[in-house]
């Protein structure tokens, strides 16, 4: 059964309409903005932390570390670990794992500076096989393009049918 509510005279109508308004401004847009604006900052918090990111040291950030159960994976991705401490001994070397990705995206792209070097890490991934890591590549080649990237080696692999070759053309724009 629905209440219709009968309004004397038409200033209370408008006024009802504006604390409407109001309302849904604040509940819809403002608020869950605010709410967003806080948890970016306390989770800016938590990854500074967890990484350990400080001023004045050049991040080595391995994206796409391993987080499954291939363990040729993790073999590639403990290479690239020591090859970099190898060559740049005075760097923050981390990896950010699959799982975590989405969740650390944001607040990487704010705490991380242009000097910082932005590693895609090697494998047998690159293609339409194994989307989760495409998807990954290429929103750091796109959230960070002042950055210098560097691509581990890879194998490159897309299906011979229609989704393969619109994958295909993605990556390539990229």
């Amino acid at each position: 059964m629905t209440v219709w509510r009968v309004y004397r005279n038409e200033e209370e109508t408008e006024l009802n309409i504006a604390k409407r308004a109001v309302s849904v401004l604040w509940n819809k847009v403002l608020y869950p903005l605010y709410r967003g604006t806080i948890k970016a900052a306390k989770n800016k918090r938590v990854i500074r932390n967890k990484y350990q990111l400080q001023k004045g040291v050049r991040n080595i950030v391995i994206f796409g570390a391993p987080n499954h159960g291939n363990l040729g994976d993790y073999a590639i991705y403990l290479a690239e670990c020591h090859l970099l401490a190898r060559y740049l001994p005075n760097g923050n070397i981390f990896g950010v794992n699959m799982a975590d990705f989405w969740h650390e995206i944001r607040a990487l792209r704010c705490l991380l500076k242009r000097e910082d070097l932005l590693i895609l890490t090697g494998g047998g991934n690159l293609g339409n096989q194994y989307m989760d890591d495409e998807k990954i590549r290429r929103e750091v080649i796109l959230r960070f393009p002042a950055n210098r990237i560097v691509l581990f080696p890879q194998t490159m692999y897309f299906t011979k049918d229609a989704e393969g070759a619109e994958e295909a053309r993605k990556t390539a724009a990229i």
